[in-house]
């Protein structure tokens, strides 16, 4: 009779473990559910913002011209640093501190003067022709899309032109050869 009773007191215990075990576990499992539902709901809530920032500067691109500009210049810049160039050391952004004039004394600001061996110098100027761009590719209608070339092609003409007018190539500072380069 005694051997019974201590059989069904440690059967009892064991019961009693596993179930403080069980109700443990459970326990745990839901506070790593709820954890991993607010970490689900916080990349949510990022994935939200970073697809309105997008969205927002999609619209700014768009339709800022002078947004559009400083885009280019930062992407410029970007690829400059990445190929192991240091600003202030192997070039200079806006020609800061070289105070370049042209012919009638108007301050000259090309986007990048990079410095090479001899104090000779090679010019690069960013232009971004988003918007023509982007209603070339976003067009479905071939006609409407043919029009959407010939003004995207006719803005970089137009840019062309323009550095060409700015004669970076004959200011007596600057020993660059007779071209500048377009980064676009």
């Amino acid at each position: 009779l005694q051997g019974d009773w201590s059989s069904d007191v440690c059967s009892s215990d064991l019961i009693g473990t596993f179930q403080t075990k069980v109700e443990y576990l459970y326990g745990e499992e839901a506070k790593e559910r709820h954890s991993l539902k607010n970490e689900i709901k916080a990349i949510s809530e990022i994935g939200h913002q970073l697809n309105q920032d997008a969205l927002n500067l999609t619209k700014a691109l768009k339709g800022d011209v002078k947004a559009q500009g400083n885009w280019g210049e930062v992407v410029l810049e970007k690829i400059l640093e990445n190929s192991g160039l240091r600003e202030g050391e192997e070039y200079l952004s806006q020609a800061r501190g070289m105070g370049l004039k042209d012919d009638s004394g108007s301050a000259q600001r090309p986007d990048v003067v990079v410095m090479l061996p001899e104090n000779k110098n090679v010019i690069i100027d960013s232009k971004v022709s988003l918007t023509h761009y982007e209603q070339y590719i976003s067009e479905e209608n071939q006609n409407q899309k043919a029009a959407f070339l010939k003004s995207f092609n006719d803005s970089i003409t137009a840019h062309v032109k323009g550095l060409s007018d700015k004669g970076y190539h004959q200011n007596d500072k600057l020993r660059s050869p007779d071209f500048v380069l377009l980064f676009f």
